[in-house]
């Protein structure tokens, strides 16, 4: 599931501009909004604490 996901958003909201501009310093608010919107930051905190509560392996794509 995190690997379509991570994938998709990749493909479609990383330009290299964008690249570019992280590896100056700037954070790229946009990309990090789909990230919140999918809920990638709160992928491995349990969902009794409000997280997806998926397993460490699940989330090897996102960190990939």
């Amino acid at each position: 599931m995190f690997a379509d996901v991570t994938d998709r958003l990749f493909k479609t909201t990383c330009e290299t501009e964008q690249i570019l501009q992280a590896e100056k310093g700037v954070w790229p608010c946009r990309f990090w909004a789909q990230c919140e919107e999918l809920g990638l930051p709160l992928a491995a905190v349990p969902e009794e604490l409000g997280g997806v509560g998926a397993t460490w392996a699940d989330c090897f794509p996102i960190v990939r």
